[in-house]
């Protein structure tokens, strides 16, 4: 039997879709469930097969069933977003005040943070993306008045800020087994930024 990668689709009406994926075939959902409540964004964590929702102030954690398992809260505000790492158990989230937060879904506690300290101030800003990197060593962090994307250390240092866009960049996703990250803005635009391990640097 083929292995089955997963896609996860949330809906306004707070519902989430569960498709597997075999390439060549049409896909055909295998399960939907109803988190309560609209969510802003969700990731699966491959090592832990879970899904996380960001969901107002806090994260939600279900298994492939649908059932809740955990759920994060003390997260700031109202959390934007949730990142999966690459290979590790752990989690991004990304909130209102602009504080980066990773968790342990194992121990589910708070490991460490960084603070965005680039956010523009914006009324209405936060982190709306973050992510790690594809070597699960830095974050990736932007915020809807920015028109640039962050590169951070766990230590809390900006080591790039990379630029390009002309509107609001709003969603950031790894390029899996490279150094490279796509993001979309507002207006439609889409970039591929790509860097070296060694640096981080971006272009």
């Amino acid at each position: 039997k083929q292995w089955y990668q997963r896609r996860v689709r949330d809906e306004t009406e707070g519902e989430i879709a569960l498709f597997p994926v075999d390439h060549g075939e049409t896909l055909e959902m295998s399960n939907k469930w109803s988190v309560g409540a609209p969510c802003y964004e969700y990731c699966y964590l491959t090592c832990r097969q879970f899904i996380f929702a960001a969901n107002k102030g806090e994260v939600r954690g279900f298994n492939l069933q649908g059932e809740e398992v955990m759920m994060f809260t003390g997260l700031g505000e109202c959390v934007y977003a949730v990142a999966a790492h690459p290979t590790d158990p752990t989690i991004l989230s990304g909130s209102y005040d602009h504080v980066i937060r990773e968790w342990n879904v194992d121990s589910q506690t708070m490991v460490r943070s960084v603070t965005d300290t680039t956010a523009s101030g914006w009324g209405f800003g936060g982190n709306w993306s973050v992510s790690y990197d594809p070597t699960g060593n830095y974050v990736l962090s932007t915020e809807p008045q920015s028109q640039s994307l962050r590169l951070y250390t766990f230590d809390g240092e900006l080591v790039d800020e990379m630029k390009g866009h002309a509107d609001c960049i709003n969603k950031i996703k790894i390029v899996a087994g490279t150094q490279q990250a796509v993001t979309t803005d507002r207006g439609g635009g889409t970039l591929l930024f790509k860097y070296t391990k060694s640096c981080g640097r971006g272009t």
